[in-house]
Protein backbone atom coordinates (compact mmCIF):
# COMPACT_ATOMS: atom_id res chain seq x y z
CA UNK A 1 0.00 0.00 0.00
CA UNK A 2 2.59 2.48 0.81
CA UNK A 3 4.98 1.70 -1.97
CA UNK A 4 1.50 2.38 -3.97
CA UNK A 5 1.34 5.35 -2.46
CA UNK A 6 4.93 6.51 -2.84
CA UNK A 7 4.93 5.39 -6.66
CA UNK A 8 1.98 7.72 -7.70
CA UNK A 9 3.26 10.75 -5.98
CA UNK A 10 6.24 10.63 -7.80
CA UNK A 11 4.93 9.97 -10.88
CA UNK A 12 2.56 13.25 -10.06
CA UNK A 13 5.57 14.95 -9.28
CA UNK A 14 7.58 14.30 -12.34
CA UNK A 15 4.28 14.43 -14.87
CA UNK A 16 2.83 17.21 -12.78
CA UNK A 17 5.56 20.05 -14.01
CA UNK A 18 5.05 18.86 -17.64
CA UNK A 19 2.04 19.60 -17.79
CA UNK A 20 1.61 23.07 -16.21
CA UNK A 21 4.46 23.78 -18.98
CA UNK A 22 1.68 23.45 -21.96
CA UNK A 23 0.63 26.92 -23.08
CA UNK A 24 -3.14 27.60 -22.56
CA UNK A 25 -5.24 26.93 -25.54
CA UNK A 26 -5.44 30.98 -26.18
CA UNK A 27 -2.08 30.84 -26.73
CA UNK A 28 -1.71 28.34 -28.90
CA UNK A 29 -4.12 29.75 -31.05
CA UNK A 30 -1.92 32.87 -31.28
CA UNK A 31 1.29 31.05 -31.99
CA UNK A 32 -0.74 29.06 -34.67
CA UNK A 33 -2.61 32.41 -36.47
CA UNK A 34 0.88 33.49 -36.51
CA UNK A 35 3.29 30.54 -37.81
CA UNK A 36 0.13 30.39 -40.61
CA UNK A 37 0.88 34.11 -41.25
CA UNK A 38 4.52 33.35 -41.53
CA UNK A 39 3.46 30.95 -44.50
CA UNK A 40 1.52 33.55 -45.75
CA UNK A 41 4.56 35.41 -46.30
CA UNK A 42 3.29 38.15 -43.30
CA UNK A 43 5.81 39.20 -40.24
CA UNK A 44 4.33 39.66 -36.86
CA UNK A 45 5.19 41.81 -34.42
CA UNK A 46 3.87 43.24 -31.19
CA UNK A 47 3.31 47.31 -31.24
CA UNK A 48 1.19 50.24 -30.51
CA UNK A 49 -0.37 51.98 -32.59
CA UNK A 50 1.38 55.07 -33.18
CA UNK A 51 -0.39 58.35 -31.56
CA UNK A 52 -2.26 56.71 -29.74
CA UNK A 53 -2.37 56.82 -25.84
CA UNK A 54 -3.82 53.52 -25.08
CA UNK A 55 -1.12 51.37 -23.24
CA UNK A 56 -2.58 47.86 -25.02
CA UNK A 57 0.05 46.59 -27.33
CA UNK A 58 -1.74 44.87 -30.72
CA UNK A 59 -0.21 42.76 -33.44
CA UNK A 60 0.93 44.04 -36.06
CA UNK A 61 0.71 42.17 -39.81
CA UNK A 62 3.20 43.32 -42.11
CA UNK A 63 3.03 42.34 -46.37
CA UNK A 64 6.63 43.32 -46.92
CA UNK A 65 7.06 45.65 -50.47
CA UNK A 66 7.39 43.10 -53.29
CA UNK A 67 10.87 45.26 -54.20
CA UNK A 68 13.24 48.05 -52.89
CA UNK A 69 12.32 50.19 -55.73
CA UNK A 70 9.28 50.35 -54.15
CA UNK A 71 10.02 51.13 -50.67
CA UNK A 72 11.95 53.97 -51.69
CA UNK A 73 9.00 55.32 -53.91
CA UNK A 74 6.26 54.87 -51.64
CA UNK A 75 5.28 57.69 -48.79
CA UNK A 76 4.81 56.51 -45.18
CA UNK A 77 1.31 56.96 -44.01
CA UNK A 78 -1.27 55.87 -41.36
CA UNK A 79 -5.12 55.57 -41.14
CA UNK A 80 -6.35 54.86 -37.42
CA UNK A 81 -10.14 53.84 -36.63
CA UNK A 82 -12.15 56.01 -34.55
CA UNK A 83 -14.92 55.35 -33.14
CA UNK A 84 -16.92 57.91 -34.90
CA UNK A 85 -17.58 58.38 -38.36
CA UNK A 86 -16.50 62.17 -39.99
CA UNK A 87 -16.87 64.05 -42.73
CA UNK A 88 -12.88 65.04 -42.69
CA UNK A 89 -11.52 61.64 -42.47
CA UNK A 90 -10.67 59.56 -45.24
CA UNK A 91 -13.25 57.00 -44.97
CA UNK A 92 -15.89 56.80 -42.19
CA UNK A 93 -14.64 55.83 -39.16
CA UNK A 94 -10.35 55.81 -40.69
CA UNK A 95 -9.17 59.16 -40.26
CA UNK A 96 -5.51 59.88 -41.35
CA UNK A 97 -2.51 59.95 -38.26
CA UNK A 98 0.27 62.80 -39.07
CA UNK A 99 0.88 64.25 -42.27
CA UNK A 100 1.73 61.70 -44.44
CA UNK A 101 -0.46 60.70 -47.60
CA UNK A 102 -0.20 58.06 -50.47
CA UNK A 103 -0.82 58.67 -54.17
CA UNK A 104 -4.46 59.98 -54.95
CA UNK A 105 -4.99 56.43 -56.70
CA UNK A 106 -3.54 54.59 -53.60
CA UNK A 107 -6.10 56.97 -51.67
CA UNK A 108 -9.05 56.17 -53.99
CA UNK A 109 -8.42 52.02 -53.89
CA UNK A 110 -7.37 51.79 -50.09
CA UNK A 111 -11.06 53.90 -49.38
CA UNK A 112 -12.58 50.74 -51.91
CA UNK A 113 -10.76 48.05 -49.83
CA UNK A 114 -11.56 49.60 -46.58
CA UNK A 115 -15.82 48.27 -46.83
CA UNK A 116 -13.50 44.70 -46.84
CA UNK A 117 -11.67 44.81 -43.96
CA UNK A 118 -12.15 42.82 -41.01
CA UNK A 119 -14.06 44.69 -38.03
CA UNK A 120 -10.84 43.91 -35.77
CA UNK A 121 -8.39 45.69 -37.96
CA UNK A 122 -7.68 49.22 -35.60
CA UNK A 123 -4.85 50.95 -37.98
CA UNK A 124 -3.25 50.43 -41.39
CA UNK A 125 0.13 51.51 -42.47
CA UNK A 126 2.44 52.16 -44.64
CA UNK A 127 6.02 52.77 -44.49
CA UNK A 128 9.46 51.69 -45.68
CA UNK A 129 8.94 48.23 -44.64
CA UNK A 130 5.99 47.59 -46.77
CA UNK A 131 2.07 47.62 -45.62
CA UNK A 132 0.71 46.78 -42.22
CA UNK A 133 -2.59 45.90 -40.16
CA UNK A 134 -2.64 46.59 -36.44
CA UNK A 135 -4.75 43.78 -35.56
CA UNK A 136 -6.39 42.60 -32.58
CA UNK A 137 -6.48 38.79 -33.60
CA UNK A 138 -10.02 38.37 -32.71
CA UNK A 139 -11.14 36.05 -35.51
CA UNK A 140 -9.17 32.78 -37.37
CA UNK A 141 -7.47 31.81 -39.24
CA UNK A 142 -10.17 32.77 -42.04
CA UNK A 143 -9.94 36.56 -40.63
CA UNK A 144 -6.42 36.06 -40.97
CA UNK A 145 -6.90 34.99 -44.98
CA UNK A 146 -9.13 37.81 -45.31
CA UNK A 147 -6.65 40.25 -44.04
CA UNK A 148 -3.05 39.03 -46.20
CA UNK A 149 -5.41 38.83 -49.32
CA UNK A 150 -6.32 42.61 -48.16
CA UNK A 151 -2.61 43.64 -47.77
CA UNK A 152 -1.97 42.06 -51.03
CA UNK A 153 -4.59 44.42 -52.87
CA UNK A 154 -3.55 47.38 -51.18
CA UNK A 155 0.21 46.57 -51.52
CA UNK A 156 -0.34 45.81 -55.46
CA UNK A 157 -2.83 49.23 -55.65
CA UNK A 158 0.41 51.29 -54.50
CA UNK A 159 3.44 49.68 -56.36
CA UNK A 160 1.08 50.06 -59.53
CA UNK A 161 0.97 53.32 -61.32
CA UNK A 162 -1.91 55.33 -61.63
CA UNK A 163 -4.13 54.41 -64.70
CA UNK A 164 -4.03 57.99 -67.06
CA UNK A 165 -7.77 58.99 -67.01
CA UNK A 166 -10.04 58.90 -70.18
CA UNK A 167 -10.68 62.32 -71.17
CA UNK A 168 -14.42 62.61 -73.51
Amino acid sequence: MWITLILLLAIAMIVGPVVMLRPPPGTQRLADLRRRAAELGLSVQLGHVPGEKTGEAVAIYLRPWPSLKNRNNNPSWLLVKRNFAHEIHCADHWDWQGDGRPAEHVIEQTKTLLADLPDSVVAIEANAAGVSCYWQELGGQKTLQQIANWLDDLVTAAVLPALPSKSL
